[in-house]
């Protein structure tokens, strides 16, 4: 016998608590780029953080588009 809610909100909180295939490797790829950011760091050190700057300012800027898509893509319903 398979279950099904009876009410409003247990519906509700069925499809809540699903998890896609895509958002089950979320935190692989914020483990990616902490990784990334941390060799990015140690080859900077490496060189007297010559271009640390530019480097951490262009990885802020792809971690903040990761971050929007992986969002967006949350709030966005498909039929």
């Amino acid at each position: 016998m398979q279950y099904r809610p009876s009410t409003l909100s247990q519906k509700l909180e069925e499809t809540k608590s699903r998890i896609t295939d895509e958002e089950k490797y979320y935190p692989i790829y914020y483990a990616l780029m902490g990784f990334l950011f941390t060799g990015i760091l140690l080859l900077s050190a490496l060189n007297n953080f010559l271009f640390f700057g530019w480097l951490s300012i262009s990885m802020s800027i792809i971690f903040g588009l990761l971050s929007i898509n992986i969002i967006g893509k949350r709030q966005t319903k498909r039929y």
